[in-house]
C-alpha cells in the first residue's frame, strides 16, 4: 500500500518570531526483534502537500536479526516554517514495503515517535540563531498509535440483503420460520494476498439470551459455509464448562469455516436460525427482537467449532473474526471497526 499515514505531530511556534525547522529524525520502534523496516519512501506533508526529501528506507538501530527500530532522518533545504504563535500539523506518510521482496514483516508492530527535542533542529526566522525546542524527552517521547503490518487485510460489513441481493431482510413484521435469515455479513479480502478465515464469533445484542440454532450459510451455494456444521450451533443453551456451571447459557457461538478467500474476492454469508418458537407482534405486544453482531468476547462462554465444545471466553478471548494472512495466524479485525451490527429484526 502506498501513501499510508504513519503519524501526525503538531508543532507550535514561539511568541517571538517564526521558526524554521531544518532537520528532524523520527524513529519507528518495534517490539519484534529482527523485524524488517516494513516502510519505505517516507515523506512529510504539510497541509496535504508533500515537503522535503523522501527517505527511501529507515536505518536499522542494531545488527541484522536483532533490530529493535529504524530511524528516518530529514534535512530540509527549504526549512519548514512554523509561524509565530501558530500551530502547524505535520503528517508523515510512507509506503508499506513488499512482503515478497523481504522488506516487510508480517504482524510487525511499529510506533513512530520523535524521541526527544534534540531530534528537531530549528533556527530563527532570519536563519542565524538556534531556537530551543521543547517537548517530551526519552521514555516520554511523542508516540503515535501503534501500526501493525500484515500481508493482506480482511474487511467485514453487514448486509440487509441475501440471495444475490434478491431478498431483503425484513426488520419489522418479520415472519418466523425454520430457515429464517436474520442477518448477512460480507467478507472481503484485500488484493495483496488471500485470506484464510478461521473463526467467526456471533453474539446477540441485548442482555436476554434467546435460545436459537444458528447456521452460517454460503449465500451463493445455499449450503453450510466452509467447514461450519450443517446442523448449526446452539446459542443461549445452559451447559457446563468442566466443573463450572454456566446456567445463563453461552453468550457467543464461534464458527470455524476454515475458508480461503482469494485476494480481492468477497463472500456473503447468511445467518440462519430456527425462529419458529419466537413471539410475533400482536396489537400492543411487541414480538421478539433479534440482532446479531460480530465482536470480541472476554467473559461468559461460547459454543465453538464443529463438535460443540464449550470454551470460557474469560480465559481465552474469543476474537470477533480470526484469520490468517498467509504467514501469520490468529489475526483479528481492527478494534476500531468493532462491533459490526446486523439490522435488528422484530417479529
Amino acid at each position: 500500500k502506498t501513501g499510508q499515514s504513519l503519524g501526525i505531530w503538531r508543532f507550535t511556534g514561539s511568541a517571538v518570531s517564526d521558526t524554521n525547522i531544518t532537520d528532524m529524525t523520527v524513529t519507528a520502534s518495534t517490539s519484534v526483534s529482527g523485524a524488517e523496516s516494513s516502510f519505505e519512501n517516507a515523506q512529510w506533508y504539510k497541509g496535504g502537500v508533500a515537503v522535503g526529501p523522501v527517505v527511501v528506507s529507515g536505518t536499522a538501530s542494531g545488527t541484522a536479526g536483532a533490530e529493535t527500530g529504524y530511524s528516518y532522518t530529514y534535512h530540509f533545504t527549504s526549512p519548514l516554517v512554523i509561524p509565530m504563535n501558530t500551530g502547524v500539523s505535520m503528517e508523515l506518510r510512507g509506503n508499506v514495503a513488499s512482503f515478497l521482496s523481504g522488506g516487510s514483516t508480517s504482524n510487525g508492530q511499529y510506533i513512530f515517535r520523535i524521541e526527544s527535542p534534540d531530534d528537531v533542529t530549528a533556527l530563527s526566522s532570519g536563519g542565524s540563531l538556534s531556537v530551543t525546542v521543547s517537548g517530551p524527552n526519552g521514555g516520554s517521547g511523542m508516540d503515535v498509535n501503534a501500526i501493525t503490518v500484515v500481508r493482506t487485510k480482511l474487511s467485514v460489513a453487514s448486509s440487509a440483503t441475501y440471495g444475490g441481493g434478491a431478498n431483503t431482510i425484513a426488520t419489522t413484521g418479520h415472519a418466523p420460520s425454520a430457515a429464517d435469515v436474520v442477518a448477512a455479513f460480507v467478507f472481503t479480502a484485500d488484493s495483496a494476498n488471500d485470506v484464510v478465515i478461521n473463526t467467526v464469533s456471533l453474539k446477540l445484542a441485548g442482555s436476554t439470551l434467546v435460545t436459537l440454532t444458528v447456521k452460517l450459510i454460503d449465500d451463493e451455494t445455499g449450503s453450510a459455509w466452509g467447514s461450519t456444521p450443517a446442523a448449526g450451533l446452539q446459542h443461549g443453551i445452559p451447559t457446563n464448562v468442566g466443573a463450572i456451571s454456566t446456567a445463563a447459557g453461552t453468550s457467543t457461538v464461534i464458527f470455524r469455516p476454515a475458508y480461503t478467500l482469494s485476494g480481492s474476492a468477497t463472500k456473503k454469508v447468511r445467518v440462519q436460525v430456527d425462529s419458529t418458537g419466537l413471539t410475533t407482534t400482536s396489537g400492543t405486544t411487541n414480538g421478539s427482537l433479534v440482532q446479531f453482531y460480530l465482536d470480541n468476547t472476554t467473559s461468559g462462554s461460547a459454543e465453538a467449532g464443529n463438535d460443540g465444545n464449550i470454551i470460557q471466553c474469560s480465559i481465552v478471548t474469543c476474537n470477533a473474526t480470526g484469520w490468517n494472512d498467509g504467514d501469520t495466524g490468529g489475526l483479528n479485525l481492527e478494534a476500531k471497526v468493532l462491533p459490526i451490527y446486523a439490522p435488528a429484526v422484530r417479529y
